[in-house]
């Protein structure tokens, strides 16, 4: 009579093992890229609720708040471009006037929120880009810089130039419009 092992043999071992790993590795892929885009969704809700106040605090004070032009913020970031990060570890005191006025108990924080990954609020006006008559006199910009790439809001603006936006066609300011970089805008007009 011939006996039959009922143990594994180590080639038998050895592709159980293979196949564990390429599932891990296929697992893990995948869950990080769910990540990436679970946190783009929360910085464009984000974005939105920033958007929902501005025009609330609009409609009680008449115009969208101010926005500080430094260089740096309290974090000690600097900006290439010269415009400030606009976003302190404070709960974005670049927005502090909607909490002071009442319009907002705290300013919604964005995931991963840095020097290397951040959301940025400028109130402009159209005479600091040398905008024509043709324009409105003021409104914000919303810049979400370095986001994951996996979603492209349809409110982000671009205006055909090879991924970038202008305020006007006078501006000499070019924004980056394109997966990583999300910019909305409104004119106060």
């Amino acid at each position: 009579m011939h006996k039959t092992s009922k143990a594994f043999t180590i080639v038998e071992l050895l592709i159980v093992v293979v196949v564990i790993a390429i599932l891990a590795s296929i697992s893990l892929v995948t869950f990080s890229r769910i990540q990436a885009r679970a946190r783009d969704n929360i910085r464009y809700h984000t974005v939105k609720e920033i958007t929902k106040l501005l025009e609330i605090y609009k409609t009680q004070h008449g115009s969208y708040p101010s926005s500080n032009f430094s260089s740096t913020n309290v974090n000690g970031c600097t900006n290439a471009d010269g415009w400030s990060y606009s976003w302190a570890s404070s709960n974005g005191t670049w927005l502090s006037p909607l909490v002071d006025s009442g319009t907002a108990s705290q300013i919604p924080t964005p995931p991963i929120n840095d020097c290397s990954s951040y959301v940025r609020y400028i109130y402009y006006r159209s005479s600091e880009a040398n905008c024509t008559e043709d324009y409105p006199n003021n409104g914000y910009i919303i810049q979400v810089i370095r986001a994951e790439n996996t979603l492209i809001p349809d409110e982000t603006v671009t205006n055909g130039d090879a991924g970038t936006w202008k305020l006007c066609p006078e501006d000499p300011r070019a924004w980056g419009v394109d997966g990583t970089t999300w910019v909305f805008y409104k004119y106060d007009a």
